[in-house]
């Protein structure tokens, strides 16, 4: 198993809040130094993601959403 392939399986295995700074580390790493909207959209990101994880906020399906702005704007 090479090196590249041992840090993705133990990065799999991460909690998926871990994985995403993991993922946005590495992305920097090619695009370079982040910008002030990049760091808002994460913290919102962020905190969207431990909003639904923690049951904090309801979730609802998609076509239901679509359904119901459909109903709105007809």
């Amino acid at each position: 198993m090479t090196k590249s392939q041992a840090l993705l399986e133990e990065a799999e295995s991460l909690p998926i809040d871990e994985r995403l700074n993991l993922v946005d580390r590495l992305l920097r790493t090619l695009h370079g130094a982040e910008s002030r909207n990049d760091r808002k959209w994460l913290a919102e990101a962020t905190k969207r993601l431990s909003d639904v994880t923690t049951g904090s906020v309801k979730t609802l399906p998609g076509p239901a959403v679509l359904a119901e702005a459909r109903r709105r704007l007809t």
